[in-house]
């Protein structure tokens, strides 16, 4: 074994101990450093943790809205658009045009009932967002869009068809609706129903399968018809055309036109009773009056008779004696009610046959009596005519052969004719300008002036309108009467020549006064009702309260149409205590009474 050297091996530990003590120093070096760099990643970790945190906050944001957003929105596939919006999931301007990609939403895309109108906003769709042609027939199920889910307005900037434009087929553009009905001839489509604007000129007719016209109304106002059934009055230039004659109207009043008497009433009525017979065969010894045979009429008011009794053969046993023929009545005071008549009853007409020989027939000549036998006018009356005969001059009997079983029948006729409306009898005595042979102990008057009837119209000289009593206050050009919407009660003074009137009534009698008026619009669509009243003011007043209460009062109007009413106190007209009418409301705004008059006319019945 060998001995190491002591020194060397010190030598080697102090080394050694050196070398450690760098290792350590090194070693603390790095664990300071390693230290530092803990340091640092704990802060970066914290600053992580912070960003994660505010990360994840911020991820849960997102969530929520797209939570959000997906139950809004249900599920939607941009693509193609093949999932199901809700209008319920929709919030409001939420989706807006152009978050819409054209053509991205078709028929087919929304579901039934999927909008409704109380989600659609009047106004909200418009002429000008849809694009011409975007919306077809084609594309439009029948029935699809139905009436309660158009709600608002429908408003169109152009022209609708429905149908074949070359065939058959309605058009409804800005000028109002069109009805066409093919043409087999040309193949041009006929225009049957033109209903519009103020631009456009209506029209309507009616069309058989065969495309010929039937019935037709043209832009004038006249109406064409193959045929018509009338259950009720027709009115003809302001007057019914039946009148009476059909029952339509009340009994006629007497002496005069007045708005009862139809264009037909104006006219005879013919025949209302007849009698024809003969006697037994054989002779009838006649010395008293006798009565041959009877007929009953029924004299209805305001009508004229005419009654023709046919000539008689007559015959007598002894020279110079002659025969007499008398119509004789009696009177009822109903149309059931006229007692038998007899040989006492009141005579109304006669008939003197000549002075006969013995053995020598001679004609009674006929009777002939005009007028009213009941001089009642204001109501049915019943005659009763007896037809007498008895001998008038001489001593013989007169003879009535009725020979029946001869080819010369003296057979006994009357007629009694209906010959048209009564009017004012003007009488005149007179001897035309002669003399008399031997002058009665007590002349006759002078004769009158001759008398004559007369019917003279006037046409109105204009018109004045007020509103809540005050002149003017509306635009409208005719003649009001009534509430004008939104304006006010309306009330109007009619102006004629009164003094043109009075002139041409001056010694008159005055029998009937009438006023036409044209209603050329009434507010409600069956008509109105119009009220008059008469003025005695010289010219419009300043004033005209629409309480003004009516003389007549007329409803049923037609709309549009022109009537005569019957004015009450026609003689005021001669007196100048009527001088004006007035249309009046008389204190009611029910729309019943609103229209307006665009002529008037005055008629008077009068004897001068």
């Amino acid at each position: 074994m060998g001995f190491r050297n002591p020194l060397t091996l010190a030598q080697t530990l102090e080394a050694a101990k050196a070398a450690d003590a760098v290792l350590r120093d090194d070693l603390e070096t790095q664990l300071d450093a390693l230290d530092v760099a803990r340091a640092q990643l704990a802060a970066a970790l914290d600053a992580n943790d912070t960003a994660l945190a505010q990360l994840g906050a911020d991820l849960a944001g997102n969530a929520a809205t797209l939570a959000a957003l997906a139950q809004q929105l249900g599920s939607i596939d941009f693509a193609d658009l093949t999932g199901t919006i809700a209008a319920q999931q929709i919030a409001g301007a939420t989706i807006v045009a152009s978050m819409i990609a054209a053509d991205a939403i078709t028929a087919d895309k929304i579901a039934a009932d999927a909008i409704t109108a109380d989600e659609i906003s009047a106004g909200a769709v418009i002429a000008g967002k849809i694009a011409a042609g975007a919306v077809t027939a084609t594309e439009l199920a029948a029935g699809s869009v139905l009436a309660d889910k158009l709600t608002a307005v429908l408003e169109l900037v152009s022209t609708v068809i429905a149908g074949d434009p070359n065939g058959t087929h309605a058009r409804l553009d800005p000028d109002g609706l069109h009805v066409y009905k093919a043409d087999p001839v040309d193949g041009v489509p006929n225009e049957v129903v033109r209903l519009g604007v103020a631009g456009s000129n209506d029209y309507l007719a009616v069309t058989s399968s065969a495309g010929d016209v039937l019935a037709s109304l043209d832009e004038t106002g006249t109406a064409s018809f193959t045929a018509a059934n009338v259950q009720t009055e027709v009115n003809v230039c302001g007057r019914p055309l039946l009148g009476d004659t059909a029952g339509w109207t009340p009994p006629l009043t007497a002496y005069a036109l007045t708005t009862q008497v139809s264009w037909l009433d104006q006219l005879p009525r013919g025949i209302v009773a007849s009698a024809y017979g003969l006697g037994s065969n054989g002779a009838y010894n006649i010395q008293s009056t006798i009565g041959l045979f009877e007929l009953s009429y029924v004299e209805q008011p305001g009508r004229n008779y005419k009654i023709s009794v046919a000539p008689l053969l007559v015959s007598t046993n002894v020279n110079a004696t002659s025969a007499l023929m008398t119509l004789k009545a009696s009177i009822g005071t109903g149309p059931a009610n006229a007692p038998a008549p007899t040989v006492n009853s009141t005579p109304i007409a006669s008939a003197f046959g000549p002075v006969m020989n013995a053995s020598q027939a001679n004609a009674i000549p006929g009777l002939l009596a005009h007028g009213r036998v009941s001089g009642n006018n204001d109501y049915p009356t019943q005659v009763r005519l007896l037809l007498c005969l008895e001998r008038f001059y001489g001593t013989g009997q007169i003879q009535y052969y009725s020979y029946p079983s001869t080819p010369y029948t003296n057979a006994m006729r009357i007629i009694v004719e209906d010959i048209g409306p009564d009017t004012v009898d003007t009488f005149n005595s007179s001897s035309g300008g002669g003399t008399w042979y031997a002058a009665p102990a007590t002349p006759p008057p002078a004769a009158p002036a001759s008398k004559q009837n007369y019917t003279t119209e006037w046409a109105w000289t204009g018109h004045t309108n007020y509103v809540g009593g005050n002149k003017g206050g509306t635009s409208i050009s005719g003649a009001v009467q009534g509430q004008i919407p939104g304006v006010g009660l309306g009330t109007s003074y009619l102006d004629f020549d009164d003094a043109a009137i009075r002139a041409a009534l001056s010694g008159a009698t005055v029998t009937s006064a009438e006023l036409y008026l044209y209603f050329a619009h009434w507010y409600n669509n069956a008509g109105g009702t119009a009220r008059v009243a008469l003025s005695n003011q010289a010219s419009a007043p300043a004033m005209l309260a629409p309480s003004t209460a009516a003389s007549v009062e007329s409803a049923g109007w037609p709309n549009p149409g022109g009537r005569w009413v019957q004015l009450p106190t026609p003689d005021g007209w001669r007196t100048g205590a009527v001088t004006g009418v007035v249309l009046t409301p008389a204190g009611s705004s029910s729309y019943q009474f609103y229209g307006y008059v665009t002529d008037a006319r005055l008629r008077i019945n009068y004897t001068k």
